[in-house]
């Protein structure tokens, strides 16, 4: 099972959508909003476009799956 990520933990207090959010790091709206839901894994890639745009490591988004 996969884990879901509030998007309130690390969306909402930077005031932004899931939309802007997929923009902004230039990956589909359906893949942010599938890994929210718990519906994806995060993969490599997209830990590291997370941890670049959240100030981050890969290995926080790679690990809370894990964890699941």
């Amino acid at each position: 099972m996969r884990t879901r990520i509030a998007s309130s933990g690390f969306l909402k207090p930077l005031g932004i959508t899931q939309v802007a959010f997929a923009k902004h790091i230039g990956v589909p709206l359906q893949r942010i909003n599938e890994i929210i839901r718990g519906k994806r894994g995060v993969t490599p890639e997209t830990a590291w476009l997370l941890s670049l745009a959240l100030g981050t490591t890969p290995e926080l988004w790679l690990n809370l799956h894990k964890e699941s």
